[in-house]
């Protein structure tokens, strides 16, 4: 399951609506459910509101791995499994994730609670300040994890523009799929979290 800043289950539409198929009617109850993964996986949205200019900024993250393409997510009674591409469980997370943020005032997500940074820097110097991180949790263990490199695609970062998108890539080490993978947004001015997006199956 993928959750946003709240906690919230973060859904699919198709997901969402084979959900309802799997439990319409005595019958369908106990057949699995089935979908199968790309190879990139969306994390959700998330609303910062920077103080004191009141800019909105959108953000959307996307975790990416070629190993997620042969993966299926299977649900029946209420439970979730993760097969590989041979049909048997999948027990690790893949060592090596990259992460696809996009931050700007590009897309407005007029839904979406918008959390306040206070910030006296320009919307550009601020977006490519934005630094990420993930944090890795099983059980009462947590470690952190710098990523090997974070790159801006699309508009040169030379170029003042109001929206940035960036490839930060992971070497995440030995995961456990049930372990919980958080990808933190950091406020580079001020070094403080400002957004966190949930990979969990």
């Amino acid at each position: 399951m993928i959750r946003n800043r709240d906690g919230k289950i973060l859904m699919t539409a198709i997901s969402f609506c084979l959900s309802l198929m799997a439990h319409a009617g005595g019958a369908s109850q106990t057949r699995p459910t089935s979908w199968a993964f790309n190879s990139t996986i969306p994390l959700g949205t998330d609303l910062l509101i920077l103080q004191p200019s009141k800019l909105q900024v959108a953000l959307m993250a996307s975790a990416e791995s070629e190993q997620f393409k042969s993966w299926r997510l299977i649900e029946q009674n209420d439970k979730r499994k993760v097969l590989g591409a041979g049909g048997q469980p999948v027990e690790k997370m893949p060592s090596r994730i990259t992460f696809r943020i996009t931050a700007g005032t590009k897309d407005r997500l007029t839904d979406t609670p918008a959390y306040p940074v206070a910030t006296q820097t320009n919307l550009n110097d601020f977006l490519l300040k934005l630094r990420f991180r993930v944090k890795i949790f099983r059980g009462v263990d947590t470690r952190i994890v710098e990523p090997q490199e974070v790159k801006v695609i699309g508009i040169p970062a030379d170029e003042p523009y109001n929206e940035r998108i960036f490839r930060a890539a992971f070497d995440l080490g030995d995961v456990n799929i049930d372990d919980r993978v958080v990808l933190e947004v950091i406020d580079g001015n001020t070094d403080q979290r400002i957004s966190k997006f949930h990979l969990e199956f």
